[in-house]
């Protein structure tokens, strides 16, 4: 899919967990524009409470891995009620680690706790620190109450296209979808182009964000992208944290390239947890044997790796190269996943419908 995609000039994006990068690390290997890791918490222990697995050494080591192949990995950092407070050491790691860390509150999906009002302003507090981005227009939309059906903002139909690794277009999205329609493939085509195309579909376009299930909702994954239309304080402020985005990576490049250290560290260090890593972050055990099944991006709160299918350890995001779609400030709002068993499948391709 990833090369594919690259061969028709979509700027693509991979959020996982990072339990099967290493497996796949030189496989993919200039494919990946924006490539993500899942990481709330610099503890081992509390990594495990709340993934299922033992893998937040491997994090650190697919982080060691993608930077020693070239890559600008980025970490998204998942604010709940309960990891908000630790923040600073996960924004001290992603500084010693030489890469951005996304930080954004946590979605609603599953009964979860959201973050109160207090939890909001202490993102924004992060925020002033070099290699952290958040997305302000979140942020507001999360405090405002998320979508509202009376005025809906979500553009879930017309902003993403959700096909599922069985080839269905999933309506209205994948986390709440009531439709599967099957991509048929003849000869090379499919008819994807036609289904998007047809009366049904436009006219589920015209009831998005009204259904009775899209009240207050605040699921990350199609707001970015919604966000960048029509013109009002929520577009104004996804451009603000845009700039904030490509300003950091820009940075991150440069100190990749030049060995100049161009980042204001927070106070402390994190030797001694990465320290705990070998330095080479690839192991024959764990390429021959295999690892930890991951689910998701890992950023949904109903994600626990120890339940989900090892293929469904990535979550590919591919949108057009100046669309401005499908990357960037992608918070912890994560993509999805599902326990194994369940009807519904992860997503594989989130493919952005915007045009240059």
């Amino acid at each position: 899919v990833l090369r594919a995609a690259k061969k028709m000039g979509f700027y693509t994006s991979v959020a996982n967990t990072g339990t099967l990068y290493p497996r796949m690390a030189n496989e993919l290997r200039g494919l990946i524009d924006d490539l993500k890791f899942s990481l709330s918490t610099t503890d081992a222990t509390e990594y495990k409470a709340e993934r299922g697995i033992d893998g937040y050494e491997k994090v650190i080591e697919s982080l060691k891995l993608a930077r020693s192949l070239g890559e600008q990995p980025s970490i998204i950092a998942t604010a709940t009620p309960e990891s908000i407070w630790g923040m600073e050491k996960v924004i001290r790691l992603a500084q010693d680690l030489g890469v951005v860390v996304l930080l954004g509150p946590v979605f609603d999906f599953c009964g979860n706790e959201l973050l109160a009002k207090e939890g909001i302003e202490e993102l924004k507090r992060l925020a002033k620190f070099d290699n952290v981005c958040v997305n302000w227009a979140f942020l507001e939309f999360y405090l405002d109450g998320g979508n509202q059906v009376k005025k809906p903002r979500c553009r879930a139909i017309s902003s993403t296209i959700v096909i599922s690794p069985d080839d269905h277009l999933l309506l209205p999205c994948y986390h709440m979808h009531d439709e599967r329609l099957k991509i048929v493939h003849e000869n090379g085509h499919s008819n994807l182009d036609e289904i998007w195309k047809s009366m049904h579909v436009q006219n589920k376009r015209k009831e998005e964000g009204t259904w009775s299930f899209c009240q207050g909702c605040t699921i990350w994954c199609y707001f970015e992208t919604s966000f960048l239309w029509p013109p009002d304080k929520y577009f104004f402020l996804n451009a603000k944290s845009k700039l904030r985005w490509g300003r950091e990576k820009a940075k991150q490049f440069i100190e990749t390239k030049t060995r100049i250290n161009l980042t204001r560290k927070l106070p402390g260090s994190s030797d001694k947890v990465m320290a705990r890593v070998g330095a080479n972050p690839v192991n024959a055990e764990n390429a021959t044997t295999g690892v930890p099944s991951g689910g998701g991006c890992g950023t949904c709160p109903s994600a626990n790796p120890a339940n989900v299918d090892a293929a469904a350890g990535v979550a590919v995001s591919i949108g057009l190269k100046d669309a401005g779609s499908g990357n960037g400030n992608g918070n912890g709002g994560g993509c999805g996943s599902q326990n194994a068993g369940s009807e519904v499948v992860t997503p594989v391709e989130f493919i952005s419908s915007s045009r240059k």
